[in-house]
Parts: structure tokens; sequence; C-alpha cells
């Protein structure tokens, strides 16, 4: 027997039910607006819309050697998006919960391919045997091989690609955003002092850019300031182009990082939704 088909209005109240039962974060930040959210993408395309992002694996040894440009990965199993196995919960709690209940899901896949481009290159300087053109090969080479990847291992997960230089690059400046204003906030100089004690550990031996020389305090807070300054920039283009989708977090500490993407969507009064389904760095 088929089953009855669902109004928008119950279709939300299912969506929802499965969010509440995979929250993993107690604060739930930016979580008011997801129902408003999932309305309105399921009224104008009879789909939620997801948004997460993944990036490209480093090799942080090869910032040490005379090719240095070979840092990015360019294996997609290697990437962030199943660590710990956070696609596999993502394609069995999310989507085929989803499914199962009657709601359509699409996930806006956005690879996060300009960062050190943004924040670390510009003030600790890339090294001296840097070949950029080698880098943009890589980073291509990373996408291609992602889609038919994502498509063997989690078929039911229905996504797109992009890349957020392409979404940034093709944004609207943000000629009203005060990023002093922004930065000054009390919470926000909260997590940027959390940032930047982060950061030192990152350039520490096995850590995420373990080969790139031990830069000096003061140089850790620009790189946290620019790094704010590029979350903020790429949760507006989010917002710009997917103004129905919503942000699964996937990213730690979660409060903090949320807090980032809408750094330049809170001054603007229209901040992301963002969802919860990950409740640590592994996935689970």
């Amino acid at each position: 027997m088929a089953r009855e088909l669902l109004t928008t209005d119950q279709k939300v109240e299912a969506a929802m039910k499965i969010v509440a039962s995979t929250n993993q974060s107690p604060e739930n930040l930016y979580g008011e607006d997801v129902a408003d959210a999932f309305r309105r993408s399921l009224d104008i395309a009879g789909v939620v819309e997801l948004i997460q992002f993944t990036c490209p694996p480093i090799q942080s040894r090869f910032l040490a050697t005379d090719t240095p440009e070979l840092y990015i990965d360019t294996d997609p199993a290697r990437s962030n998006f199943d660590i710990g196995g956070a696609g596999s919960r993502l394609q069995k709690k999310i989507i085929k919960a989803l499914r199962d209940a009657q709601v359509d899901p699409k996930l806006q896949l956005v690879i996060g391919d300009d960062d050190e481009d943004q924040y670390l290159f510009p003030i600790l300087g890339k090294p001296a045997t840097f070949n950029d053109e080698v880098l943009v090969q890589r980073k291509d080479q990373f996408e291609v091989k992602l889609s038919p990847y994502l498509e063997e291992k989690f078929p039911s997960i229905p996504f797109e690609l992009n890349r957020t230089s392409m979404l940034t690059a093709l944004c609207e400046d943000i000629a009203e955003f005060d990023p002093e204003k922004a930065l000054a906030a009390p919470t926000i100089q909260a997590d940027l002092r959390i940032e930047t004690a982060q950061l030192q550990a990152v350039f520490q031996a096995g850590g995420y850019y373990d080969g790139y020389p031990l830069p000096r305090n003061a140089d850790l807070r620009q790189v946290a300031e620019a790094k704010f300054l590029t979350y903020g920039r790429q949760g507006y283009s989010i917002k710009f182009w997917y103004p129905n989708g919503v942000l699964i977090q996937n990213e730690f500490p979660l409060p903090t990082r949320s807090r980032m993407i809408n750094l330049v969507n809170d001054q603007l009064g229209e901040p992301l939704p963002v969802i919860y389904p990950y409740s640590d760095r592994t996935g689970r």
C-alpha cells in the first residue's frame, strides 16, 4: 500500500525530529531558524538543502621540502568527509532517516580549497620554491577524484560539489560589514583566544602544519583573526548562494566554528542556520 503523501508542514516536523535526535551540541547555536529554512527549501525546490564543508587532506611534511606545493593531497579517501566514519553517519543517521520519513534531502558539499591562501600564506609567507601552478592542479585533481569516490562509497547521498574559492569570488562585495567591530565583540575575542591556542598546536611536531616554521605569538594572533574573517566571508557566500540551506557543522569546537562561519551574517542580521550531528572530531 502506498504511503500517504506528507504536507510541507509534516515534512518539516519529521525533519526536525531527525535533527533533534542527532543533535550533539547542548548550545544548539543558530538552530532556531532551521525549521524555517527547511520549509522554504521544501516549498521552492521540494528538498531540504544541507550544506557541509570538506577539505583536501594535508601532507604537512612537504612544506619543509623543495616541493612544498605537494602538501595538498589529492586522495579523497583521506579527506575529512569520512573521518572516523562521519560520512557513514551522515548517510545513515541523516540522509536515510530523512528519506525514510518521506523527506528528500540534497547535500551541497563545499570544498575548502583556499584557506591557506587567505589566512596563512599572506601572513607567514610561502616557502621560496612554492609552485602555485602545481598547487592549483592538485586542488583540481582532488575535486575530480572526489565525485566518483563519494558516488561509490556513499551512493545514497545526493550531492553537488562546489569550492569556497569559486563561491566567494562570484559573491557580491560585503560593503556594509565592519570587520573591526565584528572581531572586537567579547564573545569573538574569547573565541580568538581559543583559536590562537589551537593554532599553536597545529604547528608543533605531528600537527596539521608540522613542517612549517613555528610562528611568533603575534603572527599567530594575526592568522587567527584572518581565519575568522575568511570563515565569515565563506559563511556569507554560503548564505548568498544557498539562502534556504542549513549548515552541518563538522568542525570543532562547535560553537566557535559556528560563530566564525556567521561572523559576517550575524552583523548583517541573517545568520546561517546550523545543525550538529557530530559529537567530536571522530564524527561519532
